[in-house]
């Protein structure tokens, strides 16, 4: 099913969550699958998951453009422009989330084992290297993973909101770990790999002290070398990703109003509430 109701933004179709959700306060989820799909570039208000089930084509992403073949993985955040090109054919699974599935839903998600690797590094790794990462469900799996696939989308079409929600948590982590697998084949250099659990580590232990010489032993990398990839990579450093992740977590956490200030400094990795506010 198409989205509806498309309004202009600086020249770009625009997606809100009421052209693509019911109005059903259950309806969390959207899942579809669009065959011979074409899309010029287009945002949307809520984060989206893609999966190429099948053909070849290329995302745009931003200024970049990808080569997408079945298998790869997109996680699109909100507002990030993006859209897509087929070589002949190309059918891609739509996964849309609404804001409220992300809130609800919190806690569960970051329990997840690759829950950062799917919604925080891969999106941000991709747009700062060009799409030289992409993230892709190894072959041998993918036969599996399309029955929760159509699953899914069964239960959408039978308004079965709750369920298709529950079910949604479950995919996203079986997901987390295929990809978790690519990430020990040939399909991501061992160069890279070391940098993508640099990344999640540091994300997944913001309350610790993090130093450049303990994130580059837990890749056996010396701190010159991991401080390059991260320049060449992600253009910062180790110690001004660290930052950066601790920024990001305490803006979210003010924002949902659920801790205490001197709580989020704590979670954040701050020594208090003072040096959390100087960088804030």
């Amino acid at each position: 099913m198409y989205p509806r109701n498309l309004e202009m933004q600086k020249g770009l179709a625009y997606y809100r969550e009421s052209d693509c959700f019911t109005q059903d306060p259950q309806n969390l989820v959207h899942a579809y699958l669009h065959e011979n799909y074409t899309h010029k570039m287009h945002v949307h208000q809520f984060c989206e998951m893609n999966i190429i089930v099948s053909g070849e084509g290329q995302h745009y992403i931003g200024d970049f453009s990808i080569p997408a073949s079945i298998g790869d993985v997109f996680v699109i955040p909100p507002t990030v422009a993006h859209g897509y090109f087929s070589h002949g054919r190309l059918d891609i699974l739509h996964i849309l989330l609404r804001a409220d599935f992300m809130h609800r839903y919190r806690e569960e998600l970051c329990r997840l084992p690759s829950y950062s690797l799917l919604f925080d590094i891969e999106p941000q790794i991709r747009l700062s290297s060009g799409g030289e990462y992409n993230l892709r469900i190894p072959s041998h799996c993918f036969p599996a993973l399309q029955e929760e696939i159509y699953r899914l989308i069964s239960l959408e079409k039978a308004k079965e909101y709750t369920y298709q929600n529950v079910l949604t948590l479950g995919f996203i982590g079986k997901l987390g770990e295929l990809l978790r697998q690519s990430m020990q084949n040939e399909t991501i250099r061992t160069r890279d790999r070391g940098l993508l659990e640099v990344m999640e580590y540091i994300r997944e232990n913001l309350d610790q002290k993090l130093t450049l010489e303990l994130l580059a032993s837990k890749v056996s990398l010396s701190k010159s070398t991991l401080n390059r990839r991260f320049v060449e990579t992600l253009h910062v450093s180790p110690m001004q990703y660290v930052m950066k992740c601790r920024l990001e977590k305490a803006k979210a956490l003010l924002s949902q109003g659920e801790l205490s200030k001197t709580e989020i400094a704590h979670f954040c990795g701050f020594f208090d509430i003072a040096h959390m506010n100087k960088y804030l």
